[in-house]
C-alpha cells in the first residue's frame, strides 16, 4: 500500500479539512479562520474531486493588539476585526454545523495553528472546548510528516510557498489570507500524495542529513541486528514503509 502511515491517519474519513488560522503576535490567539474541505472515499488519500466541496473564512473579533508585524503580513486591522469580525464562539458553531454531516480529519502546517485554536479557546465555553479537543484528535500536522521525508538545500523544511516553487504548483491569492494558506496546502498535499516515487528520491537523497529519522534509524538498526544484513532494497523499502 502507498503511504501506509497516512492511511493510518486518515482512513476511515469521508472528509477532509484542511485549515489555517492568523493569529495575534503576542498572545496568538485568533483573528481568522480559513478551510477548505474535500469529499471523499473513506479509504482513500485523495477526495473525489481536487475542487473543493465547500470553504469557510472569518475574521474573529480579538480584544488582545494584533500586533504590528502581522498587520503588515496580514493587512488585518483592528478595526477591520471589530467592523466585520464574528465572536470565536459563532465561528465555531458555523464550522462544527457544516461539517458535522461528515467523518472528518483536519490538516494544517505547523504547530502554530493549534497552538492558536488552544490559546483562542475559552475554558467556560463547552461549544468552544468541545471542538477543541475534537480537532486535536482528529488533526494531522503536515509540516511535522513532511520535515522527517522532504528538506530543502539546507537540510531545513519547507514552507509552502517554496514547496509551490518546488512542484511547480500555482497558488491564487495572497499568502497570508488564511483561507488562500489552506487552499495551498490541499493543494501540496494532493501534488506529495499523487507522487510517490517523486517522495521516496527525495528521502534517499537527504537521508543522511536528516535530523527527523531517530525512529526508523532504530527500526533500521533492529532489522540489521536480527537478519544480520542490510541490502538497499532493504533500505528502499523501508523508507516507503514510513511515508
Amino acid at each position: 500500500m502507498s503511504f501506509p502511515l497516512l492511511h493510518q491517519k486518515l482512513d476511515g474519513s469521508d472528509l477532509l479539512v484542511f485549515f489555517d488560522f492568523e493569529g495575534t503576535e503576542f498572545s496568538h490567539t485568533a483573528i481568522a479562520l480559513g478551510l477548505v474541505a474535500y469529499k471523499k472515499d473513506p479509504s482513500s488519500l485523495l477526495p473525489f474531486s481536487k475542487k473543493p466541496d465547500f470553504t469557510y473564512s472569518s475574521l474573529i473579533k480579538n480584544k488582545e493588539p494584533i500586533g504590528k508585524v502581522v498587520e503588515e503580513i496580514t493587512g488585518i486591522s483592528s478595526f477591520q476585526l471589530q467592523r466585520e469580525g464574528k465572536g470565536y464562539k459563532e465561528v465555531v458553531k458555523e464550522v462544527s454545523n457544516l461539517l458535522r454531516p461528515y467523518h472528518k480529519k483536519y490538516l494544517h502546517y505547523g504547530p502554530l495553528d493549534q497552538k492558536i485554536l488552544s490559546h483562542t479557546t475559552d475554558a467556560e465555553e463547552e461549544t468552544e472546548v468541545n471542538f477543541l479537543r475534537h480537532v486535536k484528535k482528529n488533526a494531522l500536522d503536515f509540516y511535522l510528516y513532511l520535515e522527517e521525508r522532504l528538506l530543502d538545500e539546507n537540510g531545513k523544511p519547507y514552507g509552502i510557498a517554496r514547496l509551490g516553487d518546488k512542484f511547480s504548483l500555482s497558488f491564487e491569492g495572497k499568502q497570508h489570507n488564511p483561507l488562500y494558506d489552506a487552499l495551498a496546502l490541499s493543494q501540496v498535499y494532493f501534488y506529495i500524495v499523487s507522487h510517490e516515487e517523486e517522495l521516496l528520491k527525495e528521502y534517499e537523497k537527504d537521508y543522511l542529513i536528516n535530523p527527523f529519522t531517530e525512529k526508523l534509524n532504530k527500526k533500521i538498526a533492529e532489522t540489521v541486528l536480527e537478519k544480520k544484513a542490510f541490502t538497499l532494497e532493504d533500505f528502499r523499502y523501508m523508507l516507503k514503509e514510513n511515508l
